[in-house]
C-alpha cells in the first residue's frame, strides 16, 4: 500500500448480505367451506433468503451486485426489473461459495478493469469462500490486491450500507430511508449491531446507512480553512449526494428520500435541515433525541482544542501556526491521535448534563471560507426561517440522561442550585447576571423547588 498509494476510486470493499424476498407475514388463504385440502402461499425462488454480493469504492462508486438464489437453475422471471448490470447465480442454499466468489471476481474485474499501472485494492472479510487458491491466482493475474480482515469487520470501513426490503420484481421505485448513526460525534458506525432494518422488513422501503469521520478526524479544525471544519458532516452530505445519483439503480426513488438519525445523528439531521444549499437531497427528516440547538451540538473553542491536542502529544510542539499544526498532525499515527485525552477547563464546559465535556463536535464556520457547511447561529437561522422546509418529526424521552450519568447526582444538583448561571451554555454569550436569571427560569421548567429536592428534575433538565 505504501508503494502503490491507491486512490479512493481504486479501493473497494466487498461484502455479502442476506436479503429476505418473502414476506414474513403470510396473507390469509381462503378456500370454500368443507374443502379437504388448502393451498399455501409459496415463493418463486423456493427459499426465504438470497445472498447479495455488494461492492462499493471509497469514493462512492458501486459495482453492480451479484444475487445468488437458492435454486438449481435461474428463472427469467426473477431477473425482471433488476438493477442495471446485476449478475445472477444459483446455489443449493442460496449462499456464496468458493466457486461463486471466483465468478463474482470475474464480474468485478469486468467493471473496474484493473491494470498493471492502475491496480485495485479489494478489502474483504476472511470468509472461507474468499480464500481459495483459484481466487488468489485470479487476483494475482488481474492486478487485484486483496486485504482480508477477520469476519464481520470490513463493514466498519464501508462508506455506505444498503438494505433493500422488496422483491426485485417490483416495477415501482421505493421510498428511501437514510440513517445517520449517533455516538456524540466521537464514535459509532453504520453496522447493524445496535440498530438494524428488522422493523422495516415487511414494508417496501430501502434503508441506507453511512459511515462518516468522527472524533478529531471529523471535527478537529483550526477554524481558518487550513484544517477545514465539520468534515464529518460533509462526509454525510457527500453520501446524500451519492444516494441522489445512484439509488435508482437499487430500486430507490431519489425524490422520496427521508433522512433520520439518533443522538448525534439527529443533530446531524438538524444541520442538514439548516443548509439550504442542498435542500433537494431529501423530502423529510426524523430527529430522535437531538437537534442543532442541543447542548452538545456546537463547539466554540475548536481552535483551542486543536492546538491542545498537539501539545498533549508532544512537549516539543509549541507552535500557534495552523499550517505547522497540520503538518504535525499528519505525521502522527492515527491511533495516537484517536486516543488523546484532554482536560476541559470549567469555563469551557457546555451547560448541563453528561455531554457538557464533549470536544469533537460541529462548529460555526467563517462564511468567507470556501466549502462551508454551517454558517450563522443555529437558533437565529431557525427563528428566521433559514431552514429546508420539509416535513419533520422529532422527539425524545424525558429521562434519557439516565443512560449517560457519570456523576454524583446529589453533588450535581447542589452545584447547580448554588450556581444557576452554570445551567446556561456559554455559547449564548450572556452576562453573568442574565445567565443567573435565565438559569432561574430554566430550573422552574423542571421543578418548583430546587434540584436537591427532586433529583429527577436534574435528570430531566440534563436530558434537554
Amino acid at each position: 500500500m505504501e508503494k502503490i498509494k491507491f486512490k479512493a476510486n481504486r479501493i473497494f470493499n466487498v461484502d455479502e448480505t442476506g436479503i429476505t424476498t418473502v414476506q414474513t407475514k403470510c396473507p390469509k388463504v381462503y378456500d370454500p367451506k368443507g374443502a379437504k385440502k388448502l393451498g399455501a402461499a409459496i415463493s418463486g425462488e423456493r427459499g426465504r433468503t438470497i445472498t447479495g454480493v455488494f461492492c462499493v469504492s471509497a469514493s462512492g462508486n458501486y459495482v453492480p451486485p451479484m444475487l445468488i438464489y437458492p435454486r438449481k437453475r435461474m428463472a427469467a422471471t426473477l431477473q425482471k426489473n433488476r438493477p442495471i448490470g446485476t449478475s445472477f447465480r444459483c446455489s443449493k442454499n442460496g449462499w456464496i461459495n468458493s466457486e461463486l466468489f471466483v465468478e463474482w471476481l470475474k464480474h468485478f474485474e469486468q467493471h473496474v478493469k484493473p491494470t498493471d499501472t492502475n491496480p485495485i485494492l479489494l478489502v474483504l472479510d476472511n470468509h472461507a469462500s474468499h480464500i481459495s487458491i483459484r481466487a488468489y491466482n485470479f487476483c494475482k493475474e488481474k492486478h487485484i490486491h486483496m486485504v482480508s480482515l477477520p469476519p464481520h469487520t470490513s463493514d466498519n470501513l464501508q462508506p455506505l450500507d444498503l438494505t433493500i426490503q422488496e422483491s426485485g420484481n417490483t416495477t415501482d421505485l421505493l421510498p428511501v430511508l437514510v440513517w445517520i448513526h449517533g455516538g456524540v460525534f466521537e464514535n459509532g458506525d453504520a453496522t447493524f449491531q445496535t440498530f438494524g432494518p428488522k422493523h422495516f422488513m415487511d414494508y417496501g422501503v430501502i434503508i441506507v446507512t453511512m459511515n462518516y469521520r468522527v472524533g478529531p478526524f471529523g471535527f478537529l479544525t483550526t477554524e481558518d480553512g487550513v484544517i477545514p471544519a465539520n468534515i464529518g458532516l460533509k462526509d454525510q452530505n457527500f453520501a446524500l449526494q451519492w444516494v441522489q445519483s445512484n439509488i435508482q439503480q437499487f430500486g430507490g426513488d431519489p425524490a422520496k428520500v427521508t433522512i433520520f438519525g439518533e443522538s448525534a445523528g439527529a443533530v446531524s439531521v438538524s444541520y442538514h435541515l439548516l443548509n439550504k444549499n442542498y435542500e433537494d437531497l431529501f423530502r423529510g427528516a426524523i430527529l430522535e433525541s437531538g437537534t442543532a440547538i442541543s447542548s452538545f451540538s456546537h463547539q466554540r473553542w475548536a481552535r483551542y482544542y486543536a492546538f491542545e491536542t498537539a501539545y498533549a502529544m508532544s512537549v516539543g510542539f509549541t507552535s500557534r501556526n495552523s499550517t505547522e499544526l497540520l503538518l504535525f498532525l499528519q505525521s502522527v499515527p492515527a491511533e495516537i491521535l484517536k486516543n488523546v485525552r484532554l482536560t476541559i477547563p470549567a469555563e469551557k464546559e457546555m451547560g448541563i448534563g453528561s455531554h457538557r465535556k464533549r470536544i469533537w463536535i460541529p462548529v460555526i464556520e467563517d462564511d468567507s471560507l470556501n466549502g462551508t457547511f454551517i454558517t450563522g447561529p443555529m437558533h437565529e437561522n431557525i427563528l428566521n426561517g433559514n431552514i429546508v422546509k420539509v416535513p419533520i418529526m422529532l422527539g425524545f424521552t424525558s429521562e434519557e440522561e439516565l443512560k449517560f450519568i457519570d456523576y454524583d447526582v446529589a453533588a450535581e444538583s447542589r452545584r447547580f442550585d448554588n450556581n444557576l448561571e452554570l445551567l446556561i451554555h456559554n455559547k449564548f454569550e450572556m452576562s453573568e447576571e442574565n445567565k443567573t436569571l435565565a438559569g432561574t427560569e430554566f430550573r422552574k421548567i423542571y421543578t418548583n423547588g430546587t434540584f436537591e429536592d427532586t433529583y429527577g428534575s436534574i435528570v430531566k433538565g440534563s436530558t434537554a
